[in-house]
């Protein structure tokens, strides 16, 4: 598309208090109406046939392969068409949970913690290499957890075994965000469910510095030592030495400290 040096600005207020709604605008250069491009069929039946495939590979194939329309497109463009098939392919239902779980259902995952009827939805399932590696022995397993991850900003957890220096993802637990969470408790619940299957006798296990995730790892397996994972300690510390934030200090309390995470030391 051409494009001009017109910086063209639009600012809309609502105030729906007064009814009223205020629109400004600047336009530095007058010029010619952009035209608008569609994207072709073939685009678009070349988007949900290869889904699975991220944003930036389907542009590049698309560009190395001169479809029809391989001109003109946006990468805005690509991003729309690919959330639309992708909605139809994966969005089984108007609710999250819910249509992860009707998703799991049709590809035959096994469903491990269901607590969709609580004050706190979440959903534990298996991965398909669960029962492939179970009875292979684990150097570790490690716990992680990713945010915001749907636009209600739930949490994603994940538990993987790790083997020779590689981590393979053998369950996840999507869990609803919200206050006072008793989230150490549904942890429990789904890695008590990991081990009902067998999953025992890890010799370590690797987390973050999350006391929900190191107390109910604990809880559940009490035999594994427990270590902070390396990327995550330098993480943290970057981003400590980088903050331009004034620090506020406070007195150490072991007891507290106990408290939060058994594995302290109180008399440290």
């Amino acid at each position: 598309l051409e494009r001009y040096h017109c910086e063209g600005i639009i600012n809309i207020e609502i105030f729906s208090n007064l009814n009223l709604i205020n629109v400004e605008y600047s336009h530095k250069m007058l010029h010619s109406r952009p035209r608008h491009v569609k994207t072709t069929l073939e685009i678009k039946n070349f988007i949900q046939d290869n889904l699975n495939c991220s944003v930036s590979e389907i542009f590049h194939q698309i560009q190395e392969n001169h479809i029809n329309g391989y001109e003109n497109i946006t990468v805005q463009q690509y991003y729309y068409w690919w959330s639309i098939e992708s909605h139809k392919t994966y969005c089984c239902d108007p609710d999250p949970l819910l249509s992860t779980k009707y998703l799991l259902e049709e590809f035959n995952q096994e469903i491990i913690l269901d607590n969709l009827n609580t004050s706190m939805p979440a959903l534990g399932f298996l991965t398909v290499l669960f029962y492939q590696l179970l009875y292979n022995k684990f150097d570790a397993i490690e716990i992680d957890a990713t945010y915001n991850t749907n636009n209600l900003a739930w949490e994603l957890y994940a538990i993987m075994g790790v083997i020779d220096g590689t981590g393979f993802p053998l369950s996840y637990l999507l869990i609803s965000t919200g206050k006072n969470r008793n989230i150490t408790g549904v942890l429990i619940q789904w890695m008590q469910a990991l081990k009902e299957r067998n999953l025992k006798d890890i010799p370590y296990i690797l987390t973050d510095k999350d006391f929900a995730e190191i107390n109910a790892a604990q809880t559940v397996w009490p035999e594994a030592h427990l270590q902070l994972c390396v990327w995550h300690i330098q993480r943290a510390i970057k981003q400590r030495l980088s903050s331009n934030k004034t620090s506020s200090y406070h007195s150490y309390n072991p007891k507290i400290a106990h408290k939060e995470c058994s594995t302290i030391d109180p008399n440290w």
